[in-house]
This record gives C-alpha cells, sequence and structure tokens, in this order.
C-alpha cells in the first residue's frame, strides 16, 4: 500500500500507535490497582474483573505494532540508502567516463624517455603519422608522437590530416604491404610496454613503408 511506503505516514503512526498504547496499559494498571484496592466484595462483576487486564493486554499489542511498524521503517530507509547509494555510484562512474573522454592522451616525460631509447634501436627508419581531420586531441597526441620519433633519429613525415570511410579510433599502426609486417609489430610492442593499445591495418595507398595514424579516443 502508499501509506505504508509513506516515511512520513509511519512516523506519525508509530507516535500515535506508541501513545495509545501506553495509555492503554496505563489505564489497565490503575483499573487493576483500584480493583485490588476494593477487592471487599465477594463477587465482583465480570467487567471489573476483566476491563483491567483487557485494556493491558490491548495496550501490549499496541506497544508491538510500533515496534513492527519501526521496524518497517528501517525497512524503507535502508532501502532509500541503497538506492541512493547506488544512484551516486552511477553519478560518479559517468564523472569518471567523462574526465576519461575529455582528457587529452599525453605520453608522461618517464615513458617518453623509454620511448626514444626503444625506437633508437631503429634510427634512420621513416614513417608517415596521420591524425584524424578536425580532432584537434588527435592532432596534438599525433604531434606529440612526431616529436618522439625525431628525437629518436626518425625520418618523420607529418603531421598530416585527412578523413576516411569508417571511423579510426585511438592509435592504429598502417604499413602499406605485407612485407613490413615485422617492423609493424615491433612498434605494437614498443607502444603496448608503455601502456597504449594500438591496432594494425594495411593500405596500398599510403606513400611510406610504415604509417600511424591517429584516431579519436
Amino acid at each position: 500500500m502508499v501509506f505504508l511506503n509513506n516515511l512520513q505516514f509511519l512516523n506519525k503512526l508509530g507516535i500515535f500507535v506508541f501513545w495509545v498504547g501506553l495509555i492503554f496499559i496505563g489505564i489497565g494498571a490503575i483499573l487493576q490497582i483500584k480493583r485490588e484496592i476494593k477487592q471487599t466484595k465477594d463477587h465482583p462483576s465480570f467487567l471489573k474483573r476483566w476491563l483491567p487486564i483487557s485494556l493491558i493486554v490491548v495496550g501490549v499489542i499496541f506497544q508491538v505494532a510500533e515496534k513492527l511498524i519501526n521496524k518497517k521503517i528501517d525497512a524503507i530507509r535502508e532501502k532509500e540508502r541503497i538506492s541512493l547509494q547506488t544512484t551516486l555510484n552511477k553519478q560518479d562512474e559517468k564523472l569518471k567516463q567523462i574526465e576519461r573522454e575529455v582528457k587529452n592522451r599525453l605520453i608522461p616525460d618517464d615513458k617518453t624517455l623509454l620511448l626514444v631509447k626503444e625506437l633508437s634501436v631503429y634510427k634512420g627508419e621513416r614513417i608517415e603519422i596521420t591524425s584524424v581531420w578536425g580532432d584537434q586531441e588527435a592532432f596534438s597526441f599525433a604531434d606529440q608522437l612526431k616529436t618522439i620519433f625525431e628525437k629518436a633519429g626518425w625520418e618523420v613525415y607529418g603531421v598530416n590530416q585527412a578523413t576516411y570511410a569508417a571511423p579510426m579510433k585511438g592509435l592504429i599502426i598502417k604499413i602499406n604491404n605485407k612485407t613490413n609486417k615485422d617492423r609493424a609489430q615491433e612498434l605494437f610492442l614498443i607502444f603496448r610496454s608503455i601502456g597504449f593499445h594500438s591496432t594494425g591495418i594495411t593500405g596500398e595507398e599510403q606513400e611510406k613503408d610504415l604509417g600511424i595514424i591517429v584516431g579519436a579516443k
């Protein structure tokens, strides 16, 4: 019932039941005391004999009812607390997701040094770096990659910007023929060592043997 799920109503009902029960117990006790005091008659009437006890019993019933109402109130409050906590957790997760989406990709200084060291092994290699058109975050990340490859002694072409028929996401290593697959695999492992996952594709239209496409986050 709607009333039984309304905390304000249940609070008032609990207080009402408590005091009514207390009043019944009090009246019953007073009548019982009076009956004992006036126990001078040999045959007290049925009403006088059982009324005090009945009132006490009714009062006890009201007290029990008040306890049950309080349990119902506690259960509703716990349910509301859990619901509120669940809502807060979902909102917190949404905020974290937004922060992850808004925050620019950036390779920290310590990992930049490691990346330069790993890439220096292939000094003199050529690579073309491209970011998706109109994505400033992707372009900034691509520009950082260009700087890192240049410090490692690579010959870098770009940063170019291009549009693609299919959505480009994340970091993509591109080769123009399968003979460069081993070099692409080495790049994949190097990026993974600093915590950046990458994927690979083949495209014959690419002029350079090896390329990197920086897609959207």
